[in-house]
């Protein structure tokens, strides 16, 4: 599941923690809990990012004001996130 929601987040930019957990078929409450591990582990980073012409918090995906403001705080996936999700998953 971990790998699935880094690449979901590596591939749609901008996702709110519901969406993630419908396209994986889980609750809200353990998306959050797979991205405080995947930040802890160094996967993600998080951002806020703040509209320089207005002061107002908006979607790092799209450096303009959102229209989803309960998204003031973003992912973003790093380098070490990058790798990872270009390693083999192991085979059952």
């Amino acid at each position: 599941m971990m790998k699935e929601i880094l690449k979901i987040i590596s591939e749609a930019g901008v996702v709110n923690e519901s969406e993630i957990a419908e396209a994986v078929n889980t609750t809200p409450a353990m998306v959050q809990q797979a991205l405080a591990v995947l930040q802890h582990k160094g996967y993600l980073a998080a951002q806020t990012c703040i509209d320089s012409t207005s002061g107002e918090a908006c979607c790092s995906g799209c450096h303009s004001k959102c229209n989803k403001p309960e998204i003031t705080k973003t992912f973003v996936v790093t380098e070490k996130g990058k790798a990872y999700l270009k390693t083999p998953d192991p085979t059952v």
